[in-house]
């Protein structure tokens, strides 16, 4: 259960990450690339 909890918690830091890194590359993107770029993610 323990490993589990570290496995979520995993995956929520990798999100968070991507949504950080998106959020900082956004305004160099022509937002074409940046909706295709929110789907995919």
């Amino acid at each position: 259960m323990h490993i589990v909890h570290g496995i979520q918690d995993l995956l929520f830091y990798r999100i968070l990450e991507k949504a950080v890194v998106f959020r900082a590359e956004a305004p160099k993107q022509p937002p074409e690339k940046a909706r295709m770029n929110a789907t995919t993610a």
